[in-house]
């Protein structure tokens, strides 16, 4: 867990220049049934860690159908950063803590506690988050064991070094 705060809050202090909020979160109300308060509002950047300093150049950050919860909170959080592109597929969208109920059985299920949304609203969960930019993989691509979401990142990096 202390890994992926660094992550999510450490990191984001050299990719953001300004603290931004990134993510709100509700919760069930206890005294309202059916009724979902916010309990949460999220913010990452900003330069406190002491030595710590502004990353000026771009970043490519990797999504697709297998970045779940704990990648797609640490996306949403650095990818407010000035020079962040996020590349791939849509992310699967499980995002928020789980609760176990144990039924009779033994059989365990596992369901989210929270809702997770971005600063403007937007559900995340189910839908998944999109990329900036939309990289697929190709049949022949996977046929000759190629890696095409590495492949544009490298290729959009280089191209941004070049202007």
């Amino acid at each position: 867990m202390a890994l992926f705060t660094e992550l999510v809050y450490e990191l984001a202090e050299y990719l953001i220049r300004e603290s931004t909020h990134f993510v709100t979160m509700s919760a069930p109300s206890q005294s309202v049934p059916g009724v979902f308060a916010d309990i949460f509002r999220g913010h990452s950047g900003g330069i406190t860690t002491p030595n710590a300093f502004f990353y000026d150049r771009n970043v490519v950050i990797l999504i697709d159908e297998n970045s779940e919860s704990r990648p797609e909170f640490a996306i949403m959080s650095l990818r407010n950063g000035e020079n962040v592109t996020v590349m791939g597929t849509n992310s699967i969208g499980a995002n928020g803590d789980f609760v176990t109920l144990n039924l009779p059985g033994d059989i365990g299920l596992l369901f989210t506690g929270l809702g997770v949304y971005t600063p403007q609203g937007e559900q995340t969960q189910r839908i998944g988050l999109s990329p900036d930019i939309y990289v697929h993989r190709t049949i022949s691509g996977v046929a000759e064991g190629r890696d095409e979401l590495m492949e544009a990142a490298i290729q959009f990096l280089l191209e941004a070094a070049e202007n």
